[in-house]
């Protein structure tokens, strides 16, 4: 990507992690970064082995955010963006570095969402929508290009060990759901009240069916649709 240094972070093959041995070897030095005691690193491997494998990606997917996070507070005008995206605009690189040392704590230069809720954001670089009482989602989606602080960082981590597991993990009998890694950093900065803004039209634009969804292809549809829409409201 013009502009761009681009450095690459190993991802975390979810599917794999079945057991606490093989997640220690996959992602042991992100068990460290949450510091989870021993017994946690057992429920760890535990609740990863009973959920099944889609669940399992979307923990890969998580664990391998926030390997890319400590990876971007130890450099300077960093961003993490994922490899099926593309950029938006022809100057993406100047759009980003024009908001890069913006103070908010998660700041989007790539996002999706329902219409309505894309309707909503004004150009230029705003406060993200707020969540609403109307029971309609308005949350954006992915992580397909952002940059989170520090402080939005520790607190991530910090929710997950003090909350372990449901923070991360809802079992049941024959699975066990994991919190999507978009939905929690999300939460846990409103709830630290945290600022979150994005930057409209993104930089960054998500690429399906080009470049299908490893987690859940059942989406890569509504997020084409999401796509397609975003690309039309900015011309």
């Amino acid at each position: 990507v013009a502009g761009f240094i681009l450095e690459f972070v190993e991802a975390v093959p979810g599917e794999a992690c079945r057991t606490r041995k093989r997640t220690e070897q996959h992602c042991g030095d992100v068990l460290d970064d949450l510091r989870l005691d021993d017994a946690q690193r057992e429920e760890f491997g535990r609740c990863a082995g009973l959920a099944r494998p889609a669940n399992r990606r979307v923990l890969g997917c998580l664990l391998a955010n926030l390997r890319a996070m400590r990876v971007v507070q130890e450099r300077r005008d960093a961003l993490i963006v994922e490899d099926n995206v593309r950029p938006l605009l022809e100057g993406a690189s100047q759009s980003v570095l024009k908001v890069l040392d913006d103070a908010c704590d998660l700041l989007y230069l790539g996002h999706l969402a329902h219409a309505d809720t894309l309707q909503r954001i004004p150009r230029g670089l705003s406060d993200a929508p707020e969540l609403t009482t109307d029971g309609q989602n308005h949350e954006l989606w992915g992580t397909y290009a952002y940059r989170p602080s520090l402080v939005l960082y520790q607190k991530i981590l910090a929710y997950i060990r003090d909350g372990f597991p449901k923070s991360l993990f809802h079992c049941r009998r024959r699975d066990c759901d994991v919190v999507p890694i978009d939905k929690l950093m999300q939460r846990v900065a409103r709830k630290a009240n945290l600022p979150i803004k994005c930057l409209a039209p993104p930089a960054f634009y998500r690429m399906p069916p080009v470049l299908p969804s490893k987690i859940h292809r059942k989406w890569d549809a509504g997020y084409e649709e999401a796509s397609r829409g975003q690309l039309a409201l900015y011309g």
